[in-house]
């Protein structure tokens, strides 16, 4: 029971990427986009749906993994982590009052 998910995933995307092909060749053999740019564009369209679980779980490893840091250095230094390189181009380039924040302080005077 176990393997009908992951099996049922790679043949959807099996099927998303024939008939993306299928739905290709036929638009080129008939000469041109505008008389299947839509079913090709539903084709395009059934391949980020197949290959969307994956996508969002790439994300949440990512944004899990940011997060994890962030408390990490949180715990070990007590303060929550700062670009500071960004900072300080942000300041330069005057943006830092953009959102109505004050910036933080300068600590070279």
């Amino acid at each position: 029971m176990g393997c009908r998910i992951p099996f049922g995933l790679g043949a959807l995307i099996t099927d998303a990427f024939l008939c993306y092909m299928m739905v290709s060749i036929l638009q080129k053999a008939l000469g041109g986009p505008p008389r299947l740019a839509r079913l090709l564009k539903a084709a395009e369209w059934l391949i980020v749906a197949s290959i969307a679980p994956f996508i969002l779980l790439l994300a949440i490893i990512g944004i899990g993994s940011a997060a994890a840091g962030a408390v990490k250095t949180r715990w070990t230094t007590g303060a929550w982590p700062r670009n500071e390189e960004f900072i300080a181009r942000q300041r330069a380039k005057g943006l830092l009052g953009r959102f109505g924040r004050k910036p933080p302080p300068d600590k070279t005077n």
